[in-house]
């Protein structure tokens, strides 16, 4: 769309379209003449077609809240009721008006600015007074057009009725001029389209009010923040939409949701959404509190920093799963169906077996009981009990290890050289295997005082000695000797000593 499309000449559209038709139909019927076909001069050249880039001049996107509120853009709010929208649409409003910072730490404006506020449905004594008052809002600096005061033409009197699009767009601009206004808040969505007395469909009132929308906050250049609540069919994490507000949230630059912290029922969180302009900013968390205690009742919001939480976590937060004690009925079906397990039982054997809790209570509880996952139901219509898990590896007692260590060792002799002086001592060859046992551990008397592993070894050595060859064949006697040696359950300190 033009940017420098005449803001007059969309009201005018507005206001005329209801009768558009009719007066298109009339005027074909008073002319029967058919229009003149305007010959163009030969030498005109075509008009070209589009707008090259080339002729665009860009420009830096400038913001009232970085990321979040952008100067004039639409910025859409949207939440499940009573999760306090408009509470924070009214705690930014405090803040731009008296240049505070916002809410996570940056920068608001240099000595404040203007806020023009539509909010119809609340009322300016009780509500918003008080809240705009305690956020610490310069009240000289924002004005309400919620209602406006007019005279009854026929019977001369004053009356106050709620803002009307597109009929009170001059009193808007006389406002943001009164105060130098750099936000607008329309609080709730249908302010702008559900109070026109155009003759026409919602949805096309609605889309020639979004389209004057858009132009009028680009040309004044403001922040235009509408707030949206839900139908009471609406979820905190897709609010519900009519199509009349699809039309205008769509079409918003930049979205904020409130939602429901998942972990904490008094947390709140607000969460970017949508943004066309930039990234997505950081979730905050706040809450709605009041120095009751200190005598002022007046609620306001407490911001706590950044959410933990992702942005998919916050729009799909787990359910949480709630496990009901068992009754007594139920009881007493899982000890028998643990008592026979893992044969299954049908009915009428568990009948036998629990008389007293009746064939029809029996039925619907075993049933129930199928449905939540604490028995299984076969296809024959039988029912048994879940194995029990078993146990994990770190919850095993440690083991008691045997060990076996068997060592045998050979001396061969040496080959004897001329001079019997001169032979070598005997040669030992030795070999050691080790074999190792598990043994349950034995517990003391109280379970939790189990003693740690204890470790039998046995260690069993074969030394088997063969003299050297003498030169002289009478002095070759048998010298060899057998040890056996074996160490029960006492192993040696060092390992080592095992070889």
């Amino acid at each position: 769309m033009n940017h420098h499309t005449s803001l007059p000449h969309i009201a005018n559209a507005l206001q005329s379209s209801s009768n558009g038709h009719q007066s298109s139909t009339a005027s074909q019927s008073s002319n029967n003449k058919p229009p003149l076909n305007k010959q163009k001069p030969e030498s005109e050249a075509p008009a070209p077609v589009g707008t090259l880039l080339s002729d665009v001049q860009g420009k830096k996107v400038q913001w009232l809240w970085q990321h979040r509120l952008p100067l004039g853009k639409v910025t859409t709010l949207e939440g499940d009721r009573s999760l306090g929208k408009s509470h924070l649409a009214l705690d930014l409003a405090a803040r731009v008006s008296s240049g505070q910072e916002m809410p996570d730490g940056t920068p608001g404006i240099a000595g404040g600015a203007g806020v023009v506020l539509i909010a119809p449905k609340d009322r300016l004594d009780d509500t918003i007074h008080p809240r705009l008052q305690r956020a610490g809002a310069d009240l000289s600096r924002i004005v309400s057009l919620g209602h406006l005061s007019v005279i009854d033409p026929e019977t001369g009197e004053s009356y106050k009725r709620p803002f009307q699009f597109p009929n009170d767009i001059e009193a808007l601009t006389k406002a943001i001029q009164r105060v130098q206004a750099k936000l607008v808040i329309i609080d709730p969505l249908t302010a702008i389209f559900g109070n026109t007395d155009l003759d026409l469909p919602k949805d096309t009132v609605a889309q020639l009010a979004r389209i004057f929308v858009e132009a009028f906050i680009e040309r004044v250049g403001i922040a235009c923040l509408i707030v949206h609540h839900p139908t009471k069919a609406g979820s905190s994490n897709s609010p519900s939409r009519t199509s009349c507000s699809t039309i205008f949230l769509e079409a918003a630059r930049s979205g904020l949701l409130v939602l429901q912290d998942p972990t904490d029922e008094h947390k709140r969180v607000l969460a970017h959404t949508t943004s066309n302009l930039s990234a997505l900013a950081a979730s905050l968390s706040f809450s709605i509190v009041s120095d009751e205690p200190a005598g002022d009742d007046r609620s306001f919001l407490h911001w706590q920093g950044e959410c933990p939480h992702t942005l998919q976590e916050l729009l799909h937060p787990p359910v949480p799963v709630i496990i009901q004690p068992l009754g007594t009925a139920r009881q007493d079906i899982l000890s028998v169906l643990e008592e026979y397990a893992p044969e299954a039982l049908s009915v009428k054997a568990l009948a036998e077996e629990l008389p007293q809790i009746g064939n029809s209570h029996l039925r619907k509880t075993l049933k129930r009981m199928a449905e939540a996952g604490q028995i299984k139901k076969s296809a024959r219509g039988e029912y048994s009990a879940f194995p029990p898990s078993p146990p994990s590896p770190d919850q095993q007692d440690p083991s008691v290890t045997t060990a076996t260590t068997a060592t045998s060792v050979t001396t061969v002799p040496n080959v004897p050289t001329d001079p019997p002086e001169q032979q070598d001592p005997p040669v030992t060859t030795a070999t050691t295997a080790t074999f190792v046992t598990t043994v349950p551990n034995v517990p003391s008397s109280l379970p939790e005082q189990q003693n740690p592993s204890v470790t039998t070894a046995t260690t069993a050595t074969f030394v088997t000695t063969v003299p050297s060859v003498p030169t002289d064949p009478s002095e070759q006697q048998d010298l060899c000797h057998i040890r056996n040696i074996s160490q029960m359950n006492n192993p040696p300190s060092d390992p080592t000593e095992h070889f």
